[in-house]
């Protein structure tokens, strides 16, 4: 008797958690996740951790977006917040205080998805500041990349050592986290991005399931950064004779953004950034009184430059102003680049003309 009475209460229990569980999706595929509920304020990463309503079940009849497409919608919607240019400022400050650094400005060229692989409710995640919410890009990121493209460039292993370190000895050289440029792209920095795989079953079996013409496609919501938007990144070195050393690392790491890409997705073409120097107040003072002297230093020898008779003294200028520092002979390069056209001698075929434009892409 008693059991019998055991069985037919689990029984209702049963009944009764299936029956709370259908209504729940009943209603949540009723109400979908109101957006102006989220508020354009909020923190980025809270909207991601924490104010996803409804976890639709794989059966549910959705009326109107999907709830994951809601959510980052609201996200594509935060704006970045006014203090957060003072905040910036004050990082920048400090970077500019080491005693060797180098800065670059890297625009994205494509969507950025960094951090693909944080947990969160919709399955993708991406990497949020904290504090600020805004994209960032770790400097172990950076590392990491420059190291790949230090491998790939073939630097010598005793190079890569001095730099990046071993187990046993720290690097000489620290990278920083890449802090969102307030001042430039865009004020909301996210945007919705969709991965639609046509074959879910070919790819969750591990080529198990062959792929066929009436699979079902079934689109992936997740977050990432918008194209365009601007990064602003370090090396640095407190260490002495370092100057050498951290304008190689950031010419790695200039390299690795524009040929290899960071974070996911790449091989589509997201993580690509177009990069160029970031000076600071105080060197670019220095760079100044460089292209002052530089231009004072070949000027006279430009202007002798008035026909084919001349072509040995622009191979001579060529040679050494592949020796100059590449920010102050931009110039320089420039003012030849004027006179060759100036005197008829721009021959985009000749190989003198392609030693000055790859000389003046590599300054830029």
């Amino acid at each position: 008797m008693i059991q019998s009475i055991r069985e037919k209460l689990t029984h209702v229990v049963e009944e009764s958690k299936e029956g709370n569980q259908e209504k729940k999706r009943r209603d949540g595929a009723k109400h979908p996740t109101p957006r102006k509920e989220l508020g354009k304020k909020t923190h980025p990463g809270l909207l991601l951790q924490r104010m996803l309503v409804q976890q639709p079940e794989k059966n549910d009849k959705l009326k109107g977006n999907h709830p994951y497409a809601d959510l980052v919608d609201a996200i594509g919607d935060w704006q970045i917040p006014e203090g957060y240019a003072k905040a910036f400022g004050r990082w920048l400050g400090l970077v500019e205080s080491e005693p060797h650094v180098r800065l670059l400005e890297a625009v994205a060229t494509g969507p950025l998805a960094l951090g693909l692989g944080t947990a969160s409710p919709i399955e993708n995640g991406l990497t949020i500041h904290h504090t600020y919410g805004v994209p960032y890009i770790p400097g172990s990121a950076l590392k990491g990349l420059a190291r790949r493209a230090a491998l790939a460039s073939g630097l010598a292993s005793s190079e890569i050592n001095v730099i990046f370190g071993t187990t046993e000895v720290a690097g000489h050289i620290t990278f920083w986290d890449a802090w969102l440029e307030p001042a430039g792209g865009h004020r909301q920095p996210y945007q919705r991005d969709v991965l639609t795989p046509h074959h879910p079953n070919y790819y969750r079996t591990k080529g198990g399931k062959p792929p066929t013409d009436y699979d079902d496609p079934k689109p992936i919501t997740f977050l990432s950064v918008r194209p365009n938007t601007r990064f602003v990144m370090a090396v640095s070195s407190n260490s002495e004779g370092a100057e050498p050393w951290v304008n190689l690392a950031a010419q790695l790491v200039k390299l690795g953004l524009e040929r290899l890409g960071v974070g996911a997705k790449t091989a589509a073409g997201y993580g690509f950034f177009k990069c160029k120097p970031k000076l600071s107040a105080e060197q670019r003072k220095h760079v100044e009184a460089e292209v002052k002297a530089l231009m004072e230093k070949y000027e006279g020898q430009i202007e002798r430059i008035q026909n084919h008779s001349h072509l040995s003294l622009v191979d001579k200028l060529l040679r050494e102003l592949s020796k100059e520092n590449p920010l102050p002979r931009k110039a320089v390069l420039e003012r030849l680049k004027g006179q060759l056209e100036e005197a008829n001698m721009w021959d985009e075929q000749d190989g003198r003309i392609v030693r000055l434009k790859d000389l003046l892409e590599a300054s830029r």
